[in-house]
């Protein structure tokens, strides 16, 4: 049975492929940012309402909504995603997300109308780009009857299991360091320089990488650093952000650095220090063994094999990764023909809005709509996914308080 329903849901993507192509290059086309995502919005939920989804917009978000197919258990969600990026676009490629879980309902919506099992779900979820949208969905039950959340991730690479290498957990910090404005050749003897201690505070953060963890990550820019070159500047603001494996050692090993640099940095050039962190965080990627599996199968099928590492490690953070901490998830990479160019650069910007990235994106819609068939058909591996979960969490919580000791 499943083959058979394999063929109805690759026969049903193939025929949407100008469709799909069509979506993915208008949101391309419209880019915006996080939680102002409403063209995207508007043209993923009509293209699902025609395809005889029953659509709820502004779903949780102005820009959220969620379109359902069937009924019961089990429930698959396909996330998809759909915001850019400030000043380069779809540089992340998340026109293309949006277009993999679209491809991969309309798959799945056919083989069930064949064999009506359980319910598809296509969740969209806005501003990951530093919004952390899913967040707020967690926070509202959404995915309290969630069965499994899918998704593919555009990258350099194939990657199958994207675990916390991969997807760290990670937060942000916004610091402001206030002086006393003086004139910078009368008297900069009277003035407290807030753009010294920016310096001082990034320099060392700088020289504490070398120290750190060859996963662990710690960015750093000024924001602002005076108002005129005659001037000592009075106020200085920075952002910093970090990430690492989980969220363990964000919390216990590399937060209480960060806060010791800043510090140091204020107390040194005699500055008032305020520090913000952000009101959530994002957690590391925990992926599913069981849908790891059946996605190198599906995968193998089509011809799409995992990498080979050659240079550095891809390294980012989402919130799906936070999804992954409360529901079986996956959150594989795929490559959209260049590896050389990587996310987050403009480059990357334009391939995601090329043809050449459309076989890698359909492949991929293909991908998850067989897991999804594999999960309707087998309910009883709901308690096992929820099993693998269970003791991931576990296991990951006794290796963070063997860390702090």
């Amino acid at each position: 049975m499943a083959e058979e329903l394999y063929e109805i849901s690759k026969a049903a993507i193939d025929a949407a492929r100008e469709r799909l192509h069509a979506i993915s290059g208008d949101i391309w086309n419209h880019p915006e940012l996080n939680f102002h995502e409403h063209h995207a919005h508007a043209v993923l939920t009509k293209f699902l309402e025609e395809e005889g989804f029953d659509v709820e917009r502004k779903f949780v978000y102005d820009t959220g909504f969620r379109a359902s197919y069937g009924d019961g258990q089990p429930t698959v969600v396909l996330v998809a995603e759909f915001d850019a990026l400030p000043e380069i676009g779809h540089a992340c490629g998340h026109n293309l997300i949006a277009q993999v879980a679209l491809g991969a309902a309309i798959g799945v919506k056919a083989a069930m109308e064949n064999t009506p099992r359980g319910k598809i779900v296509v969740l969209g979820t806005p501003a990951e780009e530093g919004g952390g949208g899913k967040l707020g969905m967690i926070q509202q039950g959404v995915f309290d009857d969630v069965t499994c959340a899918l998704m593919a991730h555009p990258a350099p690479d194939n990657k199958f299991d994207c675990d916390g290498d991969i997807f760290s957990a990670a937060t942000m910090v916004k610091v402001a360091f206030k002086g006393k404005s003086s004139h910078a050749a009368a008297a900069p003897y009277d003035g407290v320089n807030a753009l010294d201690a920016a310096v001082m505070a990034y320099n060392s953060i700088s020289c504490m990488r070398q120290q750190l963890r060859p996963s662990y990550r710690v960015a750093a820019i000024i924001t602002e650093g005076g108002l005129a070159v005659n001037i000592i500047p009075e106020l200085s603001r920075m952002e910093v952000a970090i990430r690492a494996p989980s969220k363990q050692e964000v919390l216990l090993l590399l937060k209480p650095r960060i806060n010791a640099c800043l510090e140091g940095a204020a107390r040194a050039t005699g500055c008032e220090l305020q520090i913000e962190w952000l009101s959530f965080m994002l957690d590391n990627m925990i992926s599913d063994p069981l849908l790891v599996d059946l996605y190198g199968r599906h995968a193998s099928s089509l011809g799409v094999e995992e990498s080979q590492q050659t240079g550095s490690v891809f390294t980012a953070s989402t919130d799906m990764g936070n999804v992954s901490q409360v529901v079986p998830s996956i959150h594989p990479i795929f490559s959209i023909g260049d590896s050389s160019c990587r996310n987050h650069t403009r480059g990357f910007a334009e391939l995601a809005g090329s043809d050449t990235a459309q076989p890698f994106t359909m492949d991929q819609s293909r991908i998850l709509a067989n897991i999804a068939i594999d999960v309707l058909l087998h309910p009883e591996w709901i308690p096992v996914m929820k099993h693998n979960l269970k003791s991931r969490l576990e296991s990951d919580a006794a290796k963070a308080a063997a860390d702090a000791l």
